[in-house]
């Protein structure tokens, strides 16, 4: 589905931020899928998933990212 903000924007040529919660790992790759979709910048905050630890690994929930540390923090 594509969002009508995104779309009245490119048609005026008029810059757009747009910001999505979510894993890059996981996200990007479903967006670069999908046919007509042009992203111009991708930046991934990836402290932003987990403030006090940083990153979190595709598929895992926080919890279970926190987990992964106590038990393996090599992994």
């Amino acid at each position: 589905m594509r969002s009508p903000r995104l779309e009245r924007a490119r048609a005026e040529r008029r810059p757009l931020s747009i910001g999505l919660a979510g894993n890059a790992a996981e996200v990007l790759p479903e967006i670069a899928a999908r046919d007509g979709v042009v992203v111009d910048v991708v930046t991934d905050q990836t402290s932003a998933h987990d403030p006090l630890n940083g990153y979190v690994p595709a598929g895992l929930t926080i919890e279970q990212a926190d987990a992964l540390r106590r038990a393996d923090p090599d992994e």
